[in-house]
């Protein structure tokens, strides 16, 4: 009887072997589907993960940092986020940009879904949250557009996939679920949609860029803010800054150049004074001089702006463009909040290209 069982242990194991070796080993797509490191720091597509068009990318040890980041009007993150997350990861961190579904494809990329957006990437959080049980920090990032998207997110007040089995019916839970987004750093904010959505019924006959803009914040809200003003005011972050606080979101840092001519500066000065009411931790950085970087698009330069003209001040910063002063001092802040750094309570910074940032943070 032992000789008999010896022998079909063997014969199960070499049967088993067998079946391996047909199969092949796991595929490596297999494998970075529920991975949460990468030694090649490749940027990965969302869609195997989450169903959801994005990118994400992952650090070659596993992180304890995860960053959020929400991209501005045009800007998809398929087509302009893959260097920001490759920087992320090699920094050691695991960062996922959303493209925000229902937005227009190439060229133009149309659409102000930021609603779809707020839900995607919150569900791209709580994916990375829950598989990655290294994580420890969960940083929400937005430019431009993207804080009408991250302000949404946060006024959604969404909390953390729990990383073990739930207890059983009628059990108490232990303790509420966690904020889901700990840090939030605001880079040149448009953060009064009704604003912005005022700002380009104005201009609409000068500039057809302006123009699809107003189109596509109707197509978002249902209409103009004369008939669905209730729609307007649900999207409008400065007016959620009661959801935004009690979101559970640790502090924010807000970013903008004081000559943006894209989203004017007093949008974010707005979120700031609400939140300072509300007393959310908060830095703001007021960016001045560019330096040896691009103006990008500056108030000046609507009337003084013919063929060649550059301003010395930081305007409105391309998000891609990492040396513009507007997007370089967000960024730098990003990670000095993940090396440790401390937000507010409540201070107050001018940054220049040439003369550095007063006072020092």
């Amino acid at each position: 009887m032992a000789i008999h069982g010896r022998l079909a242990h063997r014969f199960v194991a070499l049967l088993l072997t067998g079946l391996f070796v047909l199969a092949g080993p796991i595929p490596a797509e297999a494998k970075r589907k529920t991975g949460c490191a990468d030694r090649k720091n490749r940027v990965l597509s969302t869609k195997g993960r989450l169903g959801l068009r994005g990118v994400y990318a992952l650090p070659r040890k596993k992180p304890k940092a995860l960053v959020v980041f929400t991209h501005g009007y045009r800007k998809p993150a398929t087509a302009y986020w893959r260097g920001h997350l490759r920087r992320a990861a090699k920094r050691g961190v695991l960062a996922v940009a959303m493209d925000y579904r229902g937005i227009g494809g190439a060229p133009d990329y149309r659409g102000w879904n930021v609603r779809a957006g707020a839900a995607d990437s919150i569900a791209a959080a709580r994916h990375f949250w829950a598989r990655c049980r290294t994580l420890r920090t969960v940083v929400l990032v937005s430019v431009s557009m993207g804080g009408n998207t991250a302000g949404l997110a946060l006024a959604a007040k969404p909390t953390r996939t729990p990383r073990r089995v739930p207890p059983p019916p009628g059990a108490p839970c232990p303790c509420p679920a966690p904020p889901l987004f700990d840090h939030w750093v605001s880079i040149e904010g448009a953060l009064n949609v009704t604003e912005t959505y005022l700002a380009a019924v104005a201009a609409e006959p000068s500039d057809p860029y302006i123009a699809g803009a107003r189109q596509d914040i109707e197509r978002e809200m249902g209409g103009t803010v004369a008939e669905v003003p209730d729609r307007y005011r649900e999207a409008t972050i400065v007016a959620r800054a009661d959801d935004v606080a009690a979101s559970g979101v640790r502090d924010v840092t807000i970013v903008h150049g004081l000559e943006d001519g894209l989203v004017p500066y007093d949008q974010s000065r707005e979120m700031a004074e609400a939140l300072r009411a509300r007393r959310v931790p908060l830095d703001v950085f007021t960016v001045l001089g560019r330096g040896q970087g691009e103006d990008g698009t500056v108030l000046t330069g609507h009337a003084l702006g013919g063929a060649g003209w550059q301003s010395p001040f930081a305007g409105h910063g391309s998000e891609e463009d990492r040396h513009h002063m507007v997007i370089k001092t967000g960024f730098d802040r990003l990670w000095a909040i993940l090396g440790g750094a401390a937000v507010g309570p409540d201070r107050d910074f001018v940054t220049d290209g040439t003369l550095g940032t007063h006072p020092a943070p």
